[in-house]
């Protein structure tokens, strides 16, 4: 929702995949967070 007022918001949800992606094997429970953080949208 507030992701609309950001200018770089492709920018930054492609970020947050991308880290979300690479963090998944060493950090499974951050992958979990952001699937929240996605539904919630």
């Amino acid at each position: 929702m507030f992701l609309t007022k950001v200018p770089d918001a492709t920018k930054l949800l492609q970020s947050l995949l991308f880290e979300s992606i690479q963090s998944k094997k060493s950090r499974p429970r951050k992958c979990k967070r952001f699937q929240l953080f996605k539904n919630s949208e």
